[in-house]
């Protein structure tokens, strides 16, 4: 575990830096800068654009973590292998661009009767250009992942459109650009990433383009063939399953709805920040101890995993949650966005959810098993379509948030018995129980403490009290082992530098 806490602690310094400035961009600026309409226009493209990625990729990204221990040779430039990567999305956006030629009229006459057609009408085009620069940049930070060099592609792909993003909305607030003008470089920020990742790889000398076809022989085609076909449905109904929901909301409600939707979705997302360190760096080491039928190393990450990442997400929800109400309170706008406040806590706990199970998916997607991932998320993604069918007309933002938890929870059980039954490995254990008692403890506990009249200070004063006694309590039982020896390490950092 030395290399994925090394990383990863470093990659959530990144990540915890990118959820401050994305909180300051979303409860702040946006809210401030643009209507909710706008803010859901630009959450309503990005969503969009991902749900349409997976079948431009046609499951390359996988194929681009799971067969490169099968090419790793520095000497030889891992044997073409970024070549091959590079092109099989290339002949995917042909292949979309050709089909979207013919139904443009179609898609675009759909939107003519929505409330906000106007928008739909001028800004639905630009899905095509965010789509090229997502599926690249999925695809590069996935291959940079086999270095086990993390941080960088982390910072080009998330702390710099929470620069670039609210720069561009300050200056259309400020009149400085149009709107039209900030749509043009929103996308194009996207555009850039992909670009940039080239140059980091071409820097770290692993920029390696030159194709060797000899290298790829039928046996090894046919592989990576059928498991990048399985993985195609796969990432369809994970992307389905979890990206859904602010499309359903724009397209069966509107933007309103779905700017609102996408504030709750952010606060939410807080819960989940340390999934993307662990999961990035735990990746790749998964599919090589699968090369080398290392059980017991995959039981190990399975079970660290799970344990802390339910601590994380434990105390991120009872922070938030506890202080929701004021979080509203101190929103410019706040009142507009108010009704996404359950939305919140159901996203929150299908996220906590979802962290309880680990690495399970990266354990069945990079093991022989890994079909079983293609059939269970195809439906996953039909479930959370339905439900979204159903509760939406019945529940608004509500419905979609209900859809999503419902789904996760079926998504993660299933996988959860899946791989008990085939590996014989599972991640409980009674101190994720005790966790999980002790986040309710506190949420009572806080609402013991009396209000100020200041909204900011009241969040204060709950995330200190619900910190230091979490964080006590968790170190004084030694409740997760990495998290007891990353307190040493800081420890010993502290009494070096005095």
């Amino acid at each position: 575990m030395g290399v994925i806490r090394r990383q990863g602690i470093k990659h959530s310094v990144v990540t915890f830096t990118g959820v401050f400035l994305g909180m300051i961009n979303v409860l702040f600026v946006y809210t401030y800068a643009l209507t909710k309409t706008e803010l859901g226009l630009i959450r309503y493209l990005i969503s969009a654009a991902t749900l349409i990625v997976p079948f431009i990729s046609l499951g390359i990204t996988s194929v681009a973590i799971r067969f490169f221990p099968n090419f790793k040779n520095e000497q030889n430039g891992h044997n073409g292998f970024l070549f091959f990567l590079l092109i099989i999305p290339l002949l995917g956006y042909f292949f979309f661009l050709v089909f979207i030629y013919f139904l443009k009229d179609n898609v675009l006459s759909y939107f003519e009767n929505q409330e906000d057609a106007v928008l739909y009408i001028t800004y639905v085009p630009y899905i095509a250009l965010l789509v090229l620069g997502i599926a690249y940049s999925y695809l590069l930070v996935n291959y940079c992942s086999n270095f086990k060099l993390i941080v960088i592609p982390s910072i080009l792909n998330d702390l710099f459109l929470k620069v670039a993003l609210p720069v561009l909305s300050l200056s259309y607030f400020f009149d400085y650009i149009s709107f039209d003008t900030l749509i043009n470089f929103f996308v194009g920020a996207f555009l850039f990433i992909p670009i940039a990742l080239l140059c980091y790889l071409w820097y770290l000398g692993e920029l390696h383009l030159k194709p060797r076809f000899k290298f790829f022989k039928k046996p090894l085609l046919k592989e990576i063939g059928n498991y990048a076909s399985y993985r195609f449905f796969g990432v369809i109904g994970t992307v389905a399953a979890t990206q859904i929901d602010i499309y359903m909301v724009g397209t069966l409600i509107d933007l309103g709805n779905a700017g609102i939707y996408t504030i709750a979705l952010f606060i939410s997302t807080v819960v989940g920040v340390p999934m993307k360190s662990l999961f990035s760096i735990s990746a790749p080491i998964i599919a090589e101890s699968w090369l080398a039928n290392n059980i017991a190393k995959i039981d190990e990450i399975y079970k660290k995993t799970s344990i802390n990442l339910l601590i994380f997400g434990v105390l991120f929800l009872t922070g938030i949650w506890s202080s929701i109400d004021y979080i509203f309170d101190i929103l410019p706008n706040g009142e507009d966005y108010r009704p996404g406040k359950y939305v919140v806590l159901i996203l929150g706990l299908a996220k906590l959810v979802d962290m309880t199970g680990g690495v399970n998916t990266h354990i069945i997607a990079y093991s022989k098993l890994y079909r079983f991932d293609l059939y269970l998320s195809l439906t996953l993604a039909g479930l959370n379509i339905l439900f979204n069918l159903l509760f939406i007309p019945k529940f608004g933002i509500v419905g979609a948030a209900l859809a999503t938890l419902t789904s996760m929870f079926i998504f993660n059980l299933v996988k959860f018995l899946f791989v008990l039954i085939k590996f014989k490995i599972q991640p409980f254990a009674w101190s994720m129980f005790w966790t999980l008692l002790l986040g309710i403890g506190l949420f009572g506990l806080t609402i013991l403490i009396p209000d100020t009249i200041y909204p900011l200070l009241n969040i204060v004063i709950n995330s200190v009290v619900i910190s230091i006694i979490f964080i006590g309590v968790i170190f004084y039982f030694n409740v997760s082992e990495d998290i007891t020896n990353l307190k040493s390490i800081v420890f010993d950092k502290i009494r070096t530098f005095y």
